[in-house]
């Protein structure tokens, strides 16, 4: 068998290859070796973010993937029980090992193979990408942060989201004070879950954002207090990070609060901070009373003595 491979383990439809080797062009003879072993190799996910060895997975690929988490007795990162499982597709969608630079040639081949399968073009620009790590590097400066984290999936993305990482690198050699650090995104998840203390300003492409910043939501309090800014080199827009929430119109129900630290964050963007810190400290002194808040800030969400919307803003406007 070629010298490359130090272990193969095959368990039921999974074979899971283990290699000795920081050289890609011993992948053909990998494969070989394989199919000289009666392995039968339906899709290949490589996994190798800027140099360090090479780790293939082989799998059938045509089957899901399912994760089972359960709280066990006596061990829990937040003291909450959880039961739930997660089941996703391992087929070949994202994490397919056709990452490519994508040429005119290359672009009709792709189109040529479509027959059923819906794609979606995730372009990465060093332009882009310069813009939004500079801004995250510029925000931790101003407002005195540590810290910066690229988050990312380069170890599968790579031209992508390899992309991304390189140009965040880049950047961060022009800001020496600052700390810099990058983490895979699913690590990343799992780590502010655990220990979020240790993470300070996050920089992430449009998609892990939108998610990151619902679990982080989650983690403060829920979207009913998380607050979002949209800021570009012309204008700023801020706004709640759960939208405009529709449904729930006319109800008097939800909590004002993201809405009003938007209206902070805006009020620190026009360098009015007097006003922001006086504005924060209110709301921040209504939610430790746990009186005047609306029902989501309650232990027992059917605790009838949570106001509503108007409520709870008539209360932090009297803290102010």
């Amino acid at each position: 068998m070629n010298n490359a491979i130090t272990s193969i383990t095959v368990c039921e439809d999974v074979t899971l290859v283990t290699m000795n080797t920081r050289d890609p062009l011993l992948v053909p003879d990998v494969l070989t070796a394989l199919a000289s072993e009666s392995i039968n190799v339906d899709m290949i996910s490589q996994s190798a973010q800027s140099g360090g060895s090479i780790d293939l997975d082989f799998t059938i690929s045509d089957r899901d993937l399912a994760r089972v988490l359960v709280t066990l007795g006596g061990f829990s990162a937040n003291n909450r029980r959880a039961q739930c499982s997660i089941t996703s597709g391992n087929a070949k969608v994202e994490f397919y090992g056709e990452a490519m630079k994508v040429t005119p040639g290359v672009a009709a081949g792709i189109f040529a193979m479509i027959v059923e399968t819906g794609i979606t073009i995730k372009p990465i620009s060093v332009s882009a990408t310069e813009r939004i790590v500079k801004a995250a590097f510029d925000y931790a400066r101003e407002n005195k942060r540590k810290k910066v984290t690229s988050v990312h999936k380069a170890n599968i993305m790579k031209y992508t989201d390899g992309l991304f990482l390189e140009v965040s690198r880049n950047v961060a050699q022009q800001y020496p004070d600052i700390e810099f650090e990058d983490r895979i995104v699913d690590n990343m998840c799992m780590q502010l879950v655990q220990k979020p203390e240790l993470y300070d300003v996050l920089v992430l492409p449009n998609l892990y954002g939108d998610i990151l910043s619902d679990l982080c939501a989650g983690l403060v309090g829920g979207l009913g207090v998380a607050p979002g800014a949209n800021i570009g080199p012309d204008g700023a827009v801020f706004e709640a990070t759960h939208g405009s929430a529709p449904k729930y119109k006319g109800q008097n129900k939800v909590n004002p609060v993201a809405v009003i630290l938007s209206g902070m964050l805006m009020l620190r963007h026009l360098k009015e901070f007097e006003a922001a810190d006086r504005l924060e400290k209110a709301v921040a002194a209504v939610i430790a009373e746990g009186k005047s808040v609306t029902y989501d800030m309650k232990a027992d969400r059917n605790d009838p003595s949570a106001v509503g919307t108007r409520e709870m803003a008539e209360a932090i406007c009297e803290k102010i």
